[in-house]
């Protein structure tokens, strides 16, 4: 349901040069190009001065990931608009590696630089259950540093290795009674989110996986969850203008993940969140919400029916890895 950034297919041939050939083995890497340059053209990726199939790609593309073999060091070069090299940087790649090449604006620098940094995967935790008491979160089953996270609250961003990751919570001071499993992806922005009813007997953990990209420093990333159990289902209203229909609680719409996003121009907005079933009746009404550009925002409705409340954070996407 979530709207995704552009996403271009890393498709490098095989080139006849050691080593850059597509690794068969277990011993890989991964790489990926972030066109993040905001004063530049669009651009081309060349790998040992091979130009490859990403080319005249435009500011704020992120490509697919691809597999390169490990133990070889690389010069990775990015020309514009196809034609000589004019960034580069080199980097030995170690198996198990996710490289993120990204061409960044020259900002304080004096020109443009190309970088070539590991890729983590960024979790945090929010507590939405009803009903619950504060908890302690656990990854793959050691004990973390969020403890005793209370009812409505959310935590910063931490970052975790990729890769399959079990998380559970538990009452603080005890073990954990709630379990998920989530494929944490290099470059993602991951929320474990607990839900659940007012006698916390169908609490459940939630994972939602973002991936923040490039946003537009003209606009912001909105990202909404219903997470009131026993409300139908809502409509977001921007200015007027439904922006986001039908959102139900997690799993009310057979397998629904209660979450929608959408992205606006930075500014100044009135948003409502209304019942899909008669828009007349209004659960939310902020007036004069700020989006401010370059951030993603996290607004999740939880509670109750009578008893609804609103958690809202924002991130800057420049101060995330």
């Amino acid at each position: 349901m979530r709207r995704a950034m552009l996403v271009l297919g890393l498709l490098i041939a095989i080139l006849a040069v050691s080593g850059l050939s597509l690794a068969q083995d277990t011993e890989i890497a991964h790489i990926r190009f972030v066109h993040a340059g905001a004063e530049l053209n669009t651009a081309s990726l060349f790998i040992n001065d091979q130009i490859t199939e990403v080319q005249n790609v435009p500011y704020r593309t992120v490509s697919d990931w691809y597999a390169l073999r490990a133990g070889n060091v690389y010069n990775f070069a990015v020309g514009l608009g196809g034609g000589d090299t004019n960034y580069q940087v080199n980097k030995r790649l170690i198996a198990g590696e996710w490289i993120t090449l990204q061409l960044n604006p020259a900002e304080g620098t004096g020109r443009p630089t190309l970088t070539a940094t590991n890729t983590p995967a960024l979790v945090r935790v929010a507590h939405l259950a009803q009903g619950t008491g504060a908890v302690d979160v656990f990854v793959n089953e050691a004990l973390t540093d969020i403890t005793a996270l209370g009812f409505g609250s959310i935590t910063p961003f931490i970052e975790l290795p990729v890769g399959v990751t079990q998380f559970g919570v538990g009452e603080t001071g005890d073990s954990p009674s709630l379990n998920v499993s989530a494929n944490l992806r290099a470059g993602t922005e991951n929320t474990i989110i607990a839900v659940g009813s007012p006698d916390a007997s169908r609490v459940q953990l939630r994972v939602i996986s973002e991936d923040y990209g490039v946003l537009d420093p003209n606009f912001a990333r909105v990202t909404v969850m219903h997470a009131i159990p026993g409300l139908l289902p809502v409509n977001v209203v921007v200015n007027g203008g439904t922006f986001i229909q039908n959102l139900a609680f997690p799993g009310a719409l057979g397998n629904n993940d209660g979450v929608d996003t959408f992205e606006a121009a930075a500014g100044t907005y009135d948003l409502q969140v209304v019942s899909t079933v008669d828009p007349s009746v209004e659960y939310f009404d902020v007036s004069g919400f700020p989006l401010v550009g370059n951030r993603a925002y996290f607004i999740a409705a939880y509670g109750i029916p009578g008893n609804a409340q609103l958690l809202v954070t924002n991130v800057d996407a420049a101060d995330l890895p």
